[in-house]
């Protein structure tokens, strides 16, 4: 008896099934491209720009952008720092420097850490000198910096203007943003967030004329915004909730300063005041400006507005709920009593209150 073998027609769609396995195995088999990445660190002296397509760009040793040199970030620039490592920007005497961050509301550049399983303060952050030359950073991230020292943030500006505008700082381990001013420099910050920060959230010291739009502060372990010894102080827009410590907005021996709520929102569980106001006289407090069809919200707070030492605070079109007292007045030493000619409380979410003077 012959053995005999049958041997079938192979279909098109068998010839198509075999065909996508073969690619497969092929492409299984094939060696990867590696993504790019680019190793810096250094001294930057001539004028530099990282792109795209040639990040992430890994630091493995402390930038300074100096010698008059600007550094440009694209829009999609991924930057990953090493242990304890930052960028400075503007070093020595003389030696200015610029950064020039080009993010989009669709391609953010971010400043992150390298580590495997990253945490607060893994790397120092952006430092921007007295001798920045004017920097600007738009649609950026800065996450798990803030390493250095006391008092210092992920974002620490020592005596320079650079603009900030659609920054979000996350997991800092100090402030976000620390930011020190002489007489005269001004800080535009625009849609800049600051949440878990293991400081405060904002923390500005010195300088007049600041204006902070629409600065948003969450969950951060001391304060959301503070500012100190500043002259003409605009806060436009404020959503501040969960910072625990001190509470949400405070503001210290300062002169003009505009406070305009969105929303404050203290801890329920352990009420923190929601603006504290000291040694700062004719502060106004208001609902949203440009005005909305709500008021500000001040909720949740040992005191909705705690005014220490401040002649002449006026407070209009805010809500005010949840507060153990929607506004406490006081002088240092005496708690709770009226300062004399303290302040007008008017057009509150019940009409018009007055404080009146001490006896």
């Amino acid at each position: 008896m012959t053995n005999q073998t049958n041997h079938r027609a192979r279909t098109p769609r068998s010839i198509a099934c075999l065909a996508l396995i073969a690619c497969l195995t092929l492409g299984l088999l094939a060696p990867r491209t590696a993504l790019a990445q680019t190793t810096v660190g250094g001294a930057i002296t001539t004028p530099t720009t990282w792109t795209s397509t040639g990040g992430p760009y890994i630091v493995t040793s402390d930038i300074t952008v100096e010698n008059g040199a600007m550094l440009t970030i694209d829009a999609g620039v991924e930057v990953r720092f090493g242990a304890g490592l930052g960028l400075t920007v503007g070093v020595g005497a003389t030696s200015k420097g610029t950064l020039d961050v080009n993010g989009t509301a669709a391609d953010p550049v971010e400043f992150v850490s390298d580590a495997t399983s990253p945490a607060a303060g893994d790397w120092l952050g952006l430092v921007f000198s007295t001798h920045d030359a004017g920097s600007t950073i738009e649609h950026a991230t800065v996450r798990h910096a803030g390493g250095g020292v006391a008092n210092t943030g992920a974002i620490q500006i020592n005596y320079a203007t650079p603009t900030l505008t659609s920054v979000t700082v996350l997991d800092s381990g100090q402030s976000g943003v620390r930011a020190f001013a002489s007489n005269g420099q001004s800080f535009s910050f625009i849609d800049v967030r600051a949440e878990d920060s293991a400081a405060d959230g904002f923390l500005i010291t010195g300088g007049s004329d600041h204006v902070l739009t629409r600065p948003v502060s969450l969950d951060n372990a001391v304060r959301g915004i503070a500012v100190a010894a500043a002259s003409g102080v605009d806060i436009v827009r404020v959503i501040a909730r969960g910072n625990d410590g001190e509470g949400q907005v405070r503001v210290a021996s300062c002169t003009g300063v505009e406070i305009a709520v969105d929303e404050i929102d203290g801890l329920a569980s352990q009420p923190r005041p929601g603006i504290t106001i000291v040694s700062s006289p004719g502060t106004i407090v208001t609902g949203p400006n440009p005005p909305a069809l709500d008021r500000g919200l001040i909720e949740n707070g040992a005191q909705g507005v705690r005014i220490i030492d401040s002649p002449d605070v006026e407070i209009r079109d805010i809500n005010f709920d949840g507060n153990t007292d929607a506004i406490t007045v006081q002088s240092t030493g005496t708690p709770g009593e009226p300062v004399s000619n303290a302040a007008l409380v008017r057009r509150c979410c019940v009409g018009t209150l007055r404080v009146q003077p001490m006896p």
